[in-house]
């Protein structure tokens, strides 16, 4: 796959170079390809993440560079995560229900009646539909309503910083007919704490997806 990678690379940067008369340098090579293959991911380190005071979690946003966020603060049931960047992400039973700092579209609002995992996994359900009301900052909108199917999918064996662990995945498809919009999150989920390890979502049309790996939970 990589060695494929490589000549359609060369062969972009061929043409790119043909076109241009100011050399390609090794930065200008890595920029063309994160621009199409997307950032390598940050290789973290058990020990180091381990000596760390904080909680922590990788997350990488779209095809951008993974980095590491630490939790800032804990209110009740809602985590602040925040990364070197400065983007910060508030987070409640593994569910991203609002942002700051992005670029982007930021998720200034949040509601809905969400099953929690526990109890969803506890219920043998197979399938939940419920609706979730979202708000939005660029460009503002307001009350923007989804339906959400939340599945059982099963179990997987998932690897954080070399700790296999077997977790429940489960699925939330969001939709808007309006919008002509639809989306699936997953969510790798503890079965007896309901906690969620690691998560693709992503709450936006014009956002790329989240991809969250917990390397050191917060305290219980």
């Amino acid at each position: 796959m990589e060695s494929k990678k490589n000549i359609i690379l060369l062969l972009i940067i061929s043409v790119l170079y043909s076109c241009s008369t100011v050399p390609m340098n090794t930065q200008t090579y890595k920029l063309v390809y994160a621009g199409i293959f997307g950032y390598e991911d940050i290789d973290l380190d058990s020990s180091y993440i381990e000596q760390l005071p904080y909680s922590s979690m990788k997350v990488k946003i779209g095809k951008g560079p993974g980095g590491l966020a630490i939790l800032e603060s804990m209110n009740e049931d809602k985590e602040t995560w925040v990364t070197s960047d400065e983007i910060f992400l508030i987070i409640k039973g593994g569910r991203i229900i609002g942002s700051y700092g992005l670029v982007e579209t930021n998720l200034v609002d949040y509601r809905s009646k969400d099953p929690n995992f526990k109890l969803f996994i506890d219920s043998k359900q197979k399938e939940f539909t419920s609706y979730r009301d979202l708000s939005y900052d660029n460009p503002e909108a307001l009350n923007v309503r989804f339906k959400v199917i939340t599945t059982y999918k099963g179990v997987e064996q998932i690897t954080i910083l070399n700790y296999e662990r077997d977790l429940v995945l489960i699925e939330e498809t969001l939709q808007n007919d309006y919008l002509n919009w639809k989306t699936t999150n997953k969510f790798w989920v503890d079965k007896d704490s309901g906690f969620v390890w690691k998560s693709i979502q992503t709450y936006a049309p014009n956002l790329p997806n989240f991809k969250i790996e917990v390397t050191k939970r917060p305290p219980l």
